[in-house]
């Protein structure tokens, strides 16, 4: 275990696709959780009287602060980081998160609204 961190350590090419790879992926990240944001607020606040319209932009600086305020609450610990086996893990965990997580709340706010909401 120690030589294969040692080997991630000295993987700079892999470790500098990955980090460019994210960083362009985390664009389309957010607009894709802005877009969620904006679904289960139309479902869910929209219906209530007074509520205000909101567009996906307003949705997406919303995600900001909140991802802002809770960003503590979800830092990972420096194990965690120390325990990756190889960069395709770690480039699947955070694609993985920053798809999928999104779309389950997607799936069931969806759900819920479709069967206790009508």
């Amino acid at each position: 275990m120690v030589e294969l961190n040692e080997k991630l350590r000295q993987d700079n090419k892999g470790a500098l696709y990955t980090m460019l790879f994210l960083f362009l992926l985390s664009f389309p990240s957010a607009f894709w959780t802005g877009f969620v944001l904006s679904k289960l607020y139309n479902w869910f606040v929209l219906p209530i009287q007074g509520a205000p319209v909101l567009s996906i932009g307003n949705m997406l600086g919303i995600a900001l602060i909140v991802n802002l305020l809770l960003y503590n609450m979800a830092k990972q610990s420096d194990d965690t980081v120390k325990n990756v086996q190889s960069w395709s893990e770690a480039f699947s965990a955070t694609v993985a998160k920053m798809l999928f997580i999104p779309a389950g709340f997607l799936f069931f706010g969806w759900l819920y609204q479709l069967i206790l909401m009508r």
